[in-house]
């Protein structure tokens, strides 16, 4: 069941649509360039400054992204891929990726493409052009949720403020109507001490 799910994951890769998931274990597991890995919640998949030759895709959990102390990214779809950025620029990891609960990861190492078996089969550049692809269009997405996040925001930016507005205008109000009471009060104070002149005088009549 895992590894149907790693062959799908790999049949997403155009450069290797017409291998069969027999010559992919015998290619790619057997000879140790693909694994399937299980991490603890908590456990570092990913060091940030690292070299290494691994790409991995997600098959069950969730992984975070992490730079600087602050998660920047997480994954959760099966078959969602991370650290490919690093492989396809030759650079060292850029950040951190740590798993979040108990997940599973499939990682395929790209020195694999050297292999004498499969020059004739794949080449390193419509490889990392196949992962190049992906990850465009997972930035793409991305690009479209922080779009559609970034309304929302705006949404509730604008409706903090028209309720900003409201308070004002209440404590406008509020303001108003304690100077009409405090008004009212002198009033009534002025009343009651006429009235009670009055009824002074009246008793003095008397």
């Amino acid at each position: 069941m895992i590894k149907d799910k790693v062959v799908d994951i790999l049949a997403g890769l155009d450069v290797l649509k017409n291998f069969t998931a027999s010559q992919i274990n015998d290619h790619f597991f057997k000879k140790g360039y693909a694994r399937i890995v299980e991490y603890q919640a908590g456990e570092r998949i990913l060091m940030e400054g690292q070299y290494d030759n691994w790409v991995y895709w997600l098959i069950e959990g969730k992984v975070a992204v992490i730079k600087d102390e602050v998660m920047i990214a997480s994954f959760q779809r099966t078959g969602d891929m991370f650290g490919e950025m690093s492989i396809l620029e030759g650079s060292a990891r850029s950040a951190n990726v740590d798993a979040l609960c108990k997940t599973l990861c499939f990682k395929l190492d790209m020195s694999v493409l050297d292999h004498p078996a499969l020059k004739n089969r794949i080449s390193r550049e419509n490889f990392c052009s196949s992962l190049a692809q992906l990850a465009r269009e997972r930035l793409a997405k991305t690009t479209c949720r922080l779009s559609e996040t970034e309304k929302e925001l705006l949404k509730i930016k604008q409706l903090l403020q028209q309720k900003e507005e409201e308070l004002e205008e209440a404590g406008i109000l509020i303001t108003q109507l304690t100077e009409l009471n405090a008004t009212q009060n002198l009033h009534i104070m002025e009343l009651t001490a006429r009235l009670e002149n009055t009824e002074r005088n009246t008793a003095k009549e008397s």
